[in-house]
């Protein structure tokens, strides 16, 4: 086994090129998601993962186009693998947090928000949080909580329609 390791790792060491078709191929399977080609991304993404097992950014981008492709027990395997190779990963969350909430799962969607919004690298971030968890506590007719979250949505950019 340690031989396996010490090889593979040799190889990467001495390949200037490793890694660089993953990315290639992440390039890519954006350019097809913007087009709404979500099974030629979906092929993509599944090559740069193959090639890159350990990029959160990966997994992360093939639970959207699972979620695209209503792919929903895939999604849910990717959004959680993403949390766990980035536990940081707010975007992960907030994506997870308006399945959930699609999904009836109201409670966890409050609960992943909540963690969006604490990770939340950015006022963008914050601010899809923030309406998430709002959107939530408003299926769940707490109309008084959801009106709290969308004034948060309002301080972070009062510009937006999308807050009205």
């Amino acid at each position: 086994m340690r031989s396996v390791i010490f090889i593979t790792a040799c190889i990467c060491l001495l390949h200037p090129l490793f890694g660089q078709n993953a990315e290639k191929h992440y390039q890519q399977s954006l350019l097809k998601i913007k087009d709404k080609g979500y099974t030629e991304a979906l092929t993509l993404i599944d090559k740069a993962i193959a090639e890159n097992p350990d990029s959160a950014k990966y997994f992360y981008t093939r639970a959207i186009i699972c979620s695209a492709l209503g792919m929903w027990q895939q999604f849910y395997k990717d959004v959680d693998h993403t949390i766990y190779l980035k536990k940081d990963y707010a975007e992960a969350y907030l994506l997870r947090a308006g399945i959930l909430k699609d999904a009836g799962q109201f409670y966890d969607a409050i609960k992943d928000a909540n963690m969006a919004i604490m990770l939340a690298p950015n006022d963008s971030i914050k601010y899809w949080s923030y309406c998430a968890r709002g959107n939530a506590k408003w299926s769940m007719n707490k109309p008084q909580e959801a009106y709290e979250d969308y004034l948060e949505c309002l301080k972070i950019d009062s510009l937006d329609p999308a807050a009205y």
